[in-house]
């Protein structure tokens, strides 16, 4: 007994200093800045303070993704008094990934003791060590670092909490099938704990629809509990596995808005992006394995699509070997389940993102979840290594691959730290990323060195021909600093490239951000007229039908900034024929007060709210601040014309 509770109390601590480590290892790049979706998805934290819960339930329910995300949005809007300080968010982020390491090594230790008894019976130490050294591998790999340090990937961690909770449960449950006098009951519950943590995944990132069918392979390995559940393993299977039932049925009734018009703005369709999938997945699992000299940046989006199956070798081999291995998996699971388990653990993990969905094409965080696969591969190699330099073997190997992981991610974790740093690391990576070059500039802008970002997009904009948000912010960063080192090409280049540029949705983003510093006063008006001619040309650009209504608001604001009150009128009314959106009723009203035309501003303000009063959505609550606005300025004045 007593030595027992030292090997526990050893264990204990062991855990504790992995932990300590693991946060070691990132905390270098707390001190970082925010990325790409990041501002957009929470800005609105900034309105918590002090707000309503109308303000709460705006924030929480107006998120990305087909469901909005609520449960991550949810933890944001509980550290709400945290914004903007992004050290508090990124500590969130390390915790949650250190709470999922503690899952992984627990998933690894009952999954191995429920598909090999025997052996995890005879061999209790080695089993922890794998355990506890795969995991920390994991935990420590450094293609995760994105996931764990760019802070709206907090969507990906909760995620896999969810799963991997919903998972330990589940293998749990199944063992306690054994000697349950009623397996029917305790299946039944496993189920529903799953179908719970599915729920909550889901609503934090929609891949967490995926957990039922990880479930599932369980079953394949062990047909005892089939055989336990008898008549009522069909509708208790189907009860578990109704959610991805429910997105099957789902994407079939939208074949055409998930594999057809889904691929409208996409340089690709859903059998090309198959295909590069097939290039790209083996180099996830290559970085995963094999860190030493790799490049881990955030920037991708201009990965080589692969348009035909003879065009790649890398694709022909890969798809052979993906047939064998999933054949040789299926065929022996049996005989080796942790192997089977591993390679379609890996597989359905990236079933939804790394296929044939519409996304886009690369992203290493995708791969936090899924790779968990991958130690059930190594895993089943390991165990049958012969039993007297298993110990000693295993001890070495996750000494050696822990210690370069954890070196080479607190490498990356320092230079997430340095944002400027990264940013200059990351373009020279991928000179030819859109969003690596705009990255670069941004933070040198914020670095305070606003005439290099002027002189940067002067000396590389003619690099991006078919990019409008190059020279947009080149604009933007005049406009920030006024004309003083201000270049007369920018009007050439940005009406050149306007009419000609490929769909980028930043560009309406950049827009209306210098948008916002004109109405600071901050931009000349010889600023804002390049603004308007730009924005009329991408109005004719038909790349840019999807964002036409807001083009038009946006020609609407300026000309309303400019006090030509008749076009802003025209432009906005456009926008109202064209949507049913009650932002532009709302703005509309603006107008029409400003016009002094007071029953038609109040004509559409009525519509706005009736539209709001019958729908109730979340867009409604985000702008009842501007209707409380309109209502005021519409009775003001009113009352000062009588």
């Amino acid at each position: 007994m007593k030595n027992k509770q030292t090997v526990h109390f050893f264990y204990a601590l062991l855990f504790l200093l992995l932990t300590f480590i693991i946060y070691l290892i990132y905390s270098p790049g707390l001190n970082g800045a925010f990325l790409l979706d990041d501002l957009g998805n929470l800005r609105g934290m900034a309105e918590l303070e002090g707000g309503t819960l109308r303000d709460w339930v705006a924030f929480i329910f107006g998120g990305i993704g087909s469901l909005g995300r609520p449960f991550s949005l949810l933890t944001f809007a509980l550290q709400y008094q945290s914004w903007p300080d992004i050290v508090s968010l990124k500590l969130f982020n390390y915790a949650l990934h250190i709470v999922n390491f503690a899952l992984v090594l627990f998933l690894l230790i009952a999954t191995v003791r429920r598909v090999k008894p025997n052996w995890a019976r005879d061999n209790p130490i080695l089993l922890v060590a794998l355990g506890v050294g795969l995991s920390f591998f994991w935990a420590s790999a450094p293609i995760h670092t994105t996931a764990v340090q760019y802070v709206i990937q907090r969507m990906t961690l909760l995620a896999a909490f969810w799963m991997l909770l919903g998972l330990n449960v589940w293998v749990l449950l199944l063992a306690r099938m054994e000697n349950a006098q009623n397996p029917r009951k305790v299946f039944f519950g496993a189920a529903l704990a799953v179908l719970i943590c599915t729920t909550f995944g889901v609503l934090s990132k929609e891949n967490a629809i995926l957990l039922p069918l990880l479930c599932l392979l369980y079953l394949f390995i062990d047909n005892s509990v089939f055989q336990r559940l008898r008549a009522f393993r069909v509708p208790l299977i189907l009860f578990m596995m109704s959610p991805v039932i429910a997105l099957m049925i789902v994407m079939i009734i939208d074949f055409d808005g998930y594999f057809i018009t889904g691929f409208n703005f996409r340089d690709f369709n859903s059998y090309e992006r198959m295909l590069t999938q097939f290039e790209i997945v083996p180099g996830y699992i290559f970085k995963f394995f094999y860190p030493v000299g790799q490049d881990f940046i955030l920037f991708y989006e201009n990965y080589p699509v692969v348009r035909d199956f003879l065009e790649s070798w890398v694709v022909i081999v890969s798809c052979i070997a993906f047939t064998v291995l999933h054949f040789f998996a299926w065929r022996f699971r049996a005989r080796f389940p942790l192997f089977f388990l591993g390679a379609f653990f890996y597989t359905v993990g990236q079933l939804l993102e790394s296929s044939f969905l519409s996304l886009e094409l690369y992203f290493e965080h995708r791969n936090y979840f899924p790779s968990i696969g991958l130690l059930f591969v190594v895993l089943e190699g390991l165990i049958r290594i012969p039993q007297k330099i298993q110990l000693p073997v295993v001890l070495s190997v996750f000494a050696v691959l822990g210690s370069v992981n954890a070196f080479i991610t607190f490498q990356e974790s320092k230079i997430w730290g340095r944002p400027l740093q990264q940013a200059i690391i990351w373009y020279q990576n991928n000179p030819t990323s859109n969003r690596a070059h705009g990255h670069l500039a941004v933070e040198l802008i914020a670095g305070g060195h606003s005439k290099k970002a002027s002189e940067f997009y002067a000396q590389t904009v003619d690099q991006f021909e078919n990019d409008i948000t190059k020279p947009l912010l080149w604009l933007e960063v005049q406009c920030t600093q006024g004309e003083d080192f201000g270049d007369i090409k920018i009007r050439r280049f940005l009406l050149e490239y306007a009419r000609e540029s490929e769909y980028f949705k930043e560009a309406k983003n950049i827009i209306g951000a210098i948008l916002r510093k004109s109405e600071s006063g901050q931009c000349s008006g010889k600023i804002i007229q390049d603004l308007e001619d730009t924005v009329d040309a991408l109005i004719t650009n038909d790349n840019f039908r999807r964002d036409r209504i807001d083009l038009l608001i946006s020609m609407a604001k300026i000309n309303f900034y400019q006090g030509e009150l008749g076009k802003a009128y025209e432009f906005m009314t456009i926008a109202n024929e064209s949507s049913d959106r009650v932002d532009v009723k709302l703005s509309l009203a603006q107008i029409e007060i400003t016009r002094q035309n007071f029953d038609s501003a109040r004509d559409y303000l009525v519509k706005a709210e009736a539209q709001c009063a019958k729908a109730r959505s979340v867009k409604c609550l985000h702008l009842r601040e501007d209707f409380e606005s309109v209502t005021k300025s519409l009775s003001s004045q009113e009352h000062a014309n009588d």
